[in-house]
């Protein structure tokens, strides 16, 4: 049996990734959920609350389970800027405090950590994961400076991890639960019966993932010894006037392109289009389409 636990539990991708583990018909899977928000009585009974400012707290996690997902953070790029102070607590000195005691308490579980499309440059070819970085908002440096703390305590202490950067997540599968981001952004609107608004031409392409993909790659990099470092995770490369449109079409509304606010041009990454042949090759991964 292998035993997993989930830190940062409540946030979009990791109740997608425990919903995905406990329905899995091959595997038997030991769950453990840890987070900052109280228990109640919708918790579930392996849910544990924790405090990432507090070492004893921190203490409580299984650092000798099997694989230690690692999903804590604030995201966000414009908000980043506004509540500075606050992403590099949460992003990076919880990551730093978490490692710390991984490092105390003998930790042994290979901790994944899944990283952000935006510490790229734009590019209209394929990155790969050496390629370019471009840094234009701070939730961007916070993530690439957590993978850089994950490395430095491999290269001290031994610590096993692999960082998987995902471009754009689109779908849940949980029944009910909304997705987040650019391709809910866009269905919420035509939901409404609003045209959907897109910035600038359309033209910017990236790289979307459907979240039962991104699940199965998080699943399978837990048990493959060659997955360590980072990779990025593939998809389909669309530009946002084809998502926009698909979308637009089917509940019958149109799309509205305006010109880009000249503050989020500024901080956005146009084009994101991720060369996954790496993990890919590794995994044997395919992936849907929308």
């Amino acid at each position: 049996m292998k035993k997993i636990a989930i830190v940062g539990s409540n946030s979009f991708l990791a109740r997608n990734l425990a919903f995905y583990l406990q329905n899995q018909d091959n595997e038997d899977c030991e769950l453990e959920l840890y987070d900052i928000q109280p228990v109640d009585e919708k918790s579930p009974a392996n849910y544990r609350q924790i405090d990432f400012e507090s070492p004893s707290s921190l203490d409580a996690v299984d650092f000798s389970c099997d694989a230690i997902y690692f999903f804590t953070g604030l995201t966000g790029t414009k908000k980043s800027f506004e509540r500075y102070a606050d992403f590099v607590k949460v992003n990076e000195i919880y990551m730093l405090n978490f490692l710390d005691a991984y490092v105390r308490n003998g930790g042994t579980a290979k901790i994944i950590y899944p990283s952000t499309r935006l510490l790229y440059a734009s590019s209209d070819e394929p990155i790969s994961e050496d390629a370019k970085k471009g840094f234009r908002n701070v939730y961007a440096v916070n993530k690439f400076a957590a993978e850089k703390y994950l490395e430095v305590f491999s290269n001290l202490y031994g610590v096993k991890s692999c960082t998987l950067r995902i471009c754009v997540p689109f779908g849940s599968l949980i029944k009910g639960m909304p997705s987040y981001g650019t391709y809910e952004f866009f269905t919420e609107q035509a939901k409404a019966g609003k045209n959907i608004t897109v910035f600038g031409d359309g033209s910017s392409t990236r790289t979307f993932t459907h979240v039962e993909d991104i699940c199965k790659a998080l699943y399978l990099i837990a048990g493959n010894d060659a997955c360590v470092g980072v990779f990025n995770l593939g998809g389909r490369a669309k530009s946002l006037s084809e998502v926009a449109e698909g979308i637009a079409k089917v509940y019958n509304v149109k799309v509205d392109y305006v010109p880009f606010p000249e503050t989020d041009r500024l901080i956005e990454v146009p084009h994101s289009i991720f060369d996954s042949s790496k993990i890919d090759k590794l995994l044997g991964l395919s992936y849907r389409d929308f």
